[in-house]
């Protein structure tokens, strides 16, 4: 029986939320072949789907400026961020809007005009609402790269795929393997460049916001692949994430809305298990940023001042009439929650920090490259974009920028690329590797159970507050788990639709990943952003700034630190306190 079915492209595109088909329709446009590979179904799956409605940039308005801009999320990212690679998000941001706007995304507006709104961490107004949210954006792209799906094609997709493997030959990237799951066929796709876009590890922590089919998969890949992966001990929680009913845990409930803005003494609240107000604070002047809130809501638990169910109360009941009816317009949870029985208007909600963001992830230049030949990323797969923390609505933008310029990248390197001829012998390794999850093992374990338990280990050693000691106990049980744990797992003997077979390869991939996190938190000797060291409280501006580096070479994780580009704006050369 054949091992696997062969497909070629010009490009490789892994990921389809919104960089992905952003990416495809860059390459389309420049008159080059791209497959759109996606772990599930095209424009329904993924993080995209059930994301924010909110979409930053710059909008050239008085009191902005394009430098101004960069030096906010230069500073809120705590000097982590490449500022060459950051000041293109800023630069091409109102052109991707606009060609957002032009697709039929429906952006907040006001006499034509876009009407963007104050989000934390910005001085001038950034944040514009899409109408559908993340699910409307991906609809529209999803509606554009189908028009390249006609004869000639340009744009093909492969849904309810997984990609196992990046393939790489001589440091130059010629495809890669993966598993159909509706077919129960192994693939190899043989193509000049690849692009991966398929961001996010939410999921690996026990409190998420995102779907479960976001482990880390990007990761993975690209450290298997020899790309330099950056800044892995950065993820960025969203402070209030529903925590109670269990049926709603999870669900956003956005905490730029519910806390006043313009006046935060006017109200919400966040109250502890004693039933004290702890923020807003009395000299507060403005919202926290998101790493800032989620310290102060994390050390209230730490501290034992947690709700029953080990998180905080969000209360708005005594906000004003004006401002309930502003929160039932603009909180998009609102009606979520009233059809579980809960008026956030007249009852106070229990919230946690949850996972949001993945701020880690492959090392690119302004052009969108990897260190491995051929190789682009964009989106949330990359790591030097956001620094150590990211404002608001962001996260879109760095989807359409980078997807963009990745596409068009990666076109014209294809033009000019040669075909590599794949290396049989890895690729039959790795279809081997696949194989061996059938049949009954001795002690054999269905993956699931050890994906709860890597849940688990990583709410514990990588909390938002962190310390040397629950990091080694944590990255030793990771190793074990690799070494014992992992060769054990099996699978039935079905091919097609087969779940275990499915949560095998995420396995994998989330066990590289959970790695390369809690040694990159170990390395990193202090607190920046995200990152709350309790046995190292300070941020540490007197030495350079560096990015954590992993990179997977002779067959080891091996851990670096590279200089950050601060080409624009220095941090202060002080050390002091992270929050």
């Amino acid at each position: 029986m054949k091992q696997y079915e062969l497909e070629k492209t010009d490009i490789l595109i892994i990921g389809a939320g919104a960089a992905g088909p952003r990416a495809a329709i860059a390459c389309a446009n420049k008159g080059v072949k791209a497959m759109l590979v996606t772990k599930g179904s095209f424009g329904k799956s993924g993080i995209t789907p059930v994301g924010f409605e909110g979409f930053s940039g710059n909008f050239d308005q008085p009191g902005d400026s394009h430098e101004f801009h960069l030096e906010e999320l230069v500073k809120t990212g705590k000097f982590l961020c490449d500022q060459d690679v950051t000041k293109v998000m800023v630069d091409e941001a109102l052109d991707e809007i606009r060609y957002l706007d032009q697709l039929g995304v429906r952006f907040s507006k006001e006499n034509s005009k876009f009407q963007p709104y104050p989000t934390p961490g910005c001085k001038v107004p950034r944040m514009m609402k899409i109408w559908g949210g993340g699910y409307s954006l991906v609809k529209k792209l999803k509606k554009k790269a189908e028009e390249y799906s006609a004869y000639p094609p340009l744009i093909d997709v492969r849904e309810d795929t997984i990609i196992s493997r990046i393939l790489v030959k001589n440091d130059q990237v010629y495809g890669a393997i993966g598993l159909d799951i509706r077919k129960g066929i192994i693939r190899v796709f043989h193509s000049k460049a690849l692009i991966l876009a398929a961001g996010g590890a939410g999921f690996i922590w026990p409190h998420s916001d995102c779907p479960p089919e976001s482990v880390g998969d990007a990761y993975a890949l690209a450290y298997n692949a020899g790309v330099k992966v950056v800044n892995m001990e950065q993820q960025l929680m969203y402070p209030s994430n529903v925590l109670f009913p269990e049926s709603i845990k999870g669900l956003e409930l956005p905490y730029e809305w519910c806390l006043n803005k313009e006046d935060p003494k006017l109200g919400g609240w966040l109250i502890n298990g004693e039933g004290k107000v702890f923020y807003p604070l009395e000299e507060t002047e403005t919202i926290g940023t998101r790493d800032f809130m989620t310290h102060i809501m994390t050390n209230e638990v730490k501290d034992g001042r947690g709700t029953p169910h080990g998180g905080i109360y969000l209360d708005v009941t005594g906000v004003s009439e004006s401002r309930k009816a502003l929160l039932v317009k603009m909180v998009y949870s609102y009606k979520r929650l009233l059809n579980f029985g809960i008026d956030i208007l007249s009852q106070k909600v229990e919230i946690l920090p949850g996972a949001h963001t993945t701020l880690g992830g492959a090392k690119i230049d302004p052009e969108s490259r990897t260190n491995v030949n051929g190789l682009f990323a964009c989106g949330e797969a990359t790591g030097n974009v956001h620094g150590a923390n990211r404002i608001a609505g962001h996260s879109y933008l760095d989807t359409q920028v980078f997807g963009a310029r990745s596409g068009k990248f990666a076109a014209e390197f294809a033009k000019e690329a040669d075909w590599i001829s794949a290396d049989k012998a890895q690729i039959e390794n790795e279809c081997n590797n696949l194989l061996s999850y059938f049949g009954k093992k001795k002690d054999g374990i269905p993956a699931y159970k050890l994906k709860n338990n890597i849940g688990q280990l990583i709410g514990e050693c990588m909390s938002p507050i962190r310390n040397k000691d629950g990091l080694k106990k944590g990255i030793k049980e990771i190793e074990l788990m690799k070494a014992n744990d992992l060769p054990r797992v099996d699978s039935p003997d079905i091919r097609e639709y087969n779940n275990d077979w499915y949560e095998a390869i995420e396995l994998r991939h989330m066990l590289d990943c959970a790695e390369m996190m809690a040694k990159c938190a170990l390395l990193r000797e202090e607190s920046r952003g995200t990152h709350y060291r309790e046995d190292f409280p300070y941020t540490d501006n007197e030495n350079p700034v560096k990015h954590t580096v992993v990179q997977l070479r002779n067959g080891e994780m091996r851990l670096t630190t590279e200089a950050v580009n601060l080409s624009k704006f220095k941090p202060p050369k002080e050390k002091g306190p992270a929050f």
